[in-house]
């Protein structure tokens, strides 16, 4: 039995895909992602099942499959941050799937920024609730940690910003780095009171705060 792959595709771009990323999905006879990323790869020519939120069904797939099919299940980013990974490695064996690391958003980010990021506190507004991580940034940033956060349409800036400021946060300058690698990327510098209450939408963005 082939063990399906678990591909990290990285942040958006094929020049920032790895090359082993690139040859599992040329050796898949299956594809499973959000219709973003499989769109991404519709020249592969390759049969796909789209993932919309639909966990079970799409783990329920993978195990009908896995034993006949070469499949490559494609995640954003690295699949070792908020990705589909923790679902795959809670329903299956560790030698039913490989996985194959791609670069985050976050290395992304803090290489526009210039900063090297082992010692900043890195969160997710992805699948939770800022509230829940709100003391954990606050405690970060009080101890002269930067924080990077990778935000979603409901905790987007304005939202985060928002809610550090009525939490007590003074003064900080703030980084948003908005569809990294893609030809509409933008980096651009800005500080919490500015961003508090702004209702713009944001794609695929990382909040930088020092």
């Amino acid at each position: 039995m082939i063990p399906f792959k678990v591909v990290g595709v990285g942040p958006g771009h094929r020049d920032y895909l790895l090359p082993v990323a690139l040859k599992a999905i040329r050796e898949a006879d299956l594809l499973i992602g959000s219709c973003r990323l499989l769109d991404e790869f519709r020249d592969e020519g390759k049969e796909v099942f789209p993932y919309h939120s639909n966990l079970p069904e799409l783990l329920d797939f993978l195990e009908e499959n896995r034993t006949e099919r070469q499949i490559a299940v494609l995640v954003s980013g690295d699949p070792g941050y908020h990705s589909l990974l923790n679902a795959v490695s809670s329903r299956f064996p560790e030698d039913a799937y490989e996985v194959i690391p791609g670069i985050s958003s976050f290395q992304v980010a803090m290489a526009r920024r210039g900063k090297s990021w082992q010692d900043d506190l890195l969160v997710s507004c992805h699948g939770q609730d800022f509230g829940e991580i709100i003391e954990d940034v606050l405690n970060a940033l009080e101890s002269g940690r930067r924080v990077i956060i990778l935000t979603d349409h409901r905790w987007n800036p304005g939202a985060v910003s928002g809610e550090l400021l009525a939490a007590g946060s003074e003064f900080r300058r703030v980084w948003l780095a908005e569809s990294l690698t893609a030809p509409e990327e933008s980096f651009a510098e800005t500080t919490l009171e500015a961003l508090d209450g702004n209702r713009e939408e944001y794609r695929l963005c990382v909040m930088i705060i020092e």
